[in-house]
This record gives structure tokens, C-alpha cells and sequence, in this order.
């Protein structure tokens, strides 16, 4: 006989939520501060890892695990602060399977990218937010 999944609710969710907060946050945040404060660095690290195929498709297992094992332990569309984990999950899982499945696609995408420093201090901005928001929302309350 098998066992019907059990969604979390109530405070068991938020504390799964508090701890994947714990754990995205502060990574998002210090990415985005080495970003903003080294973006000549990581223009040159994003051409690099754009002409490695067998980067694009570890990287692609990488976030298509992570995105699954967030989802696997949180899945939650309530409009509250938590949403923020579930979207980060499936963007993962949505990033994971374009690189593994069209390399060449994301080859060229990473390229127009590393041409635009200004895109990648959007980047490095917005993981920098997010950042912070998740280990406020982590550790702050």
C-alpha cells in the first residue's frame, strides 16, 4: 500500500522555509557582493565556463538537483516571503534542464552575456537583494 505524500503546513512549513532561507541567502548575498566588486573578474570566469561544454552540463546537473531537492522539501505557492524559495527552486530545475538539454543554445547566451557589463552587475545586484532578503527572512526573524 502506498503512502499519499504529506504536504507541510503551518509551522512546519515556515521552519522549512527559515532553513532554506538559512542556507540560500547568505550564498546569494556573498555571490552578489564578489560579483559587484570584482564584475571584471567574473566576466572573464563567465567566458571561460561558456567555452567549457563539460562545465555548461555539470553545471546543468547542479542547479536540475538543487532545484529538485528545494522542491522536494518546498513547494509553496502562498503569496508570503516563502514563494521567493519555491520560485528559486523551479528556476533552478528550469536552468538545469536548458543546459543539459541545449549546451549549445547556452554556450551563445553566456558569450552575449559576458559582453555586457551591465548585465552582470544586474545580476550581481539582484543576488545581492535576494541575498539579503533570504537571510533576513533566515536568520532575522
Amino acid at each position: 500500500m502506498r503512502a499519499e505524500p504529506r504536504l507541510l503546513t503551518g509551522r512546519a512549513a515556515l521552519e522549512t522555509s527559515i532553513i532554506i532561507a538559512k542556507i540560500i541567502g547568505p550564498m546569494l548575498l556573498v555571490a552578489g557582493i564578489g560579483v559587484l566588486g570584482n564584475i571584471e573578474h567574473y566576466r572573464r570566469l563567465v567566458r571561460e565556463f561558456g567555452s567549457s561544454p563539460f562545465q555548461i552540463y555539470v553545471s546543468g546537473l547542479l542547479a536540475l538537483l538543487l532545484g529538485l531537492v528545494v522542491l522536494a522539501f518546498h513547494n509553496a505557492w502562498e503569496w508570503s516571503w516563502p514563494v521567493i524559495i519555491t520560485v528559486i527552486g523551479w528556476a533552478s530545475v528550469l536552468k538545469g534542464v536548458v543546459r543539459i538539454v541545449a549546451p549549445g543554445f547556452v554556450a551563445t547566451m553566456i558569450e552575449r552575456y559576458a559582453r555586457d557589463l551591465n548585465a552582470i552587475a544586474v545580476s550581481g545586484a539582484s543576488a545581492l537583494v535576494l541575498g539579503a532578503v533570504l537571510t533576513y527572512f533566515g536568520y532575522g526573524t
